[in-house]
């Protein structure tokens, strides 16, 4: 069985027996989520940060938008300060790696309840211990958006088509990141944006 679909079910199962919602309802994609979104009454949103084609950033922003009572926690299988800090910046209230327990989970939903955001106690401690790295240099999401596809090496042309913006705005995203870590080469800005956790 499919890694990703396993966890999913059980997960959903996890989240029924905790009987802390009414309902508890499973998305598959982007199509089934906005069809949730709209016809139930959803509460809290459990986003993977890993679903194929998806980008969470952009998602969380759009969901904020529309549906801004909503709590968003999303789930993770890399321990990444970096985007753990990106999602809460983005609009989730939560972030939880998928290496907790039920304790844990219960802890994060109670605390969601008393209007406080939650991390996962693994990626806190991460956090604290390399709190002197976290965002020395900030990229701004559509700067991050480029970075990504610079790594899958696209051109500069396609790019722009991509993100619906012209090429010398992509030229400028990669050159303003570049004058941000001091670099001038896409390829040391590539290495950088992995070792940063920026790119996965």
């Amino acid at each position: 069985m499919d890694g990703q679909l396993l966890f999913s079910e059980s997960f959903l199962c996890l989240l029924n027996t905790l009987n802390f919602f009414s309902l508890v309802v499973q998305s598959n994609s982007e199509q089934d989520l906005w069809k949730s979104l709209t016809t139930d009454s959803i509460t809290h949103l459990f986003l993977d940060y890993h679903l194929p084609g998806l980008t969470v950033s952009d998602m969380l922003k759009k969901i904020r938008k529309s549906y801004p009572k909503i709590k968003i926690i999303v789930l993770s299988n890399t321990l990444n300060i970096f985007n753990a800090q990106r999602m809460l910046e983005c609009g989730a209230i939560g972030h939880l790696s998928k290496f907790i327990g039920t304790t844990e989970l219960v802890a994060c939903l109670r605390t969601l309840e008393i209007g406080r955001k939650y991390i996962s106690a693994d990626i806190r401690s991460l956090m604290h211990e390399h709190a002197n790295i976290l965002h020395p240099i900030r990229f701004t999401n559509k700067e991050i958006q480029v970075l990504h596809f610079i790594a899958k090496g696209f051109t500069i042309v396609r790019i722009a088509e991509l993100l619906k913006i012209s090429k010398h705005t992509v030229i400028a995203h990669r050159r303003n990141m570049m004058g941000k870590v001091g670099l001038n080469s896409a390829t040391g800005l590539v290495k950088f944006g992995m070792e940063a956790g920026l790119i996965i």
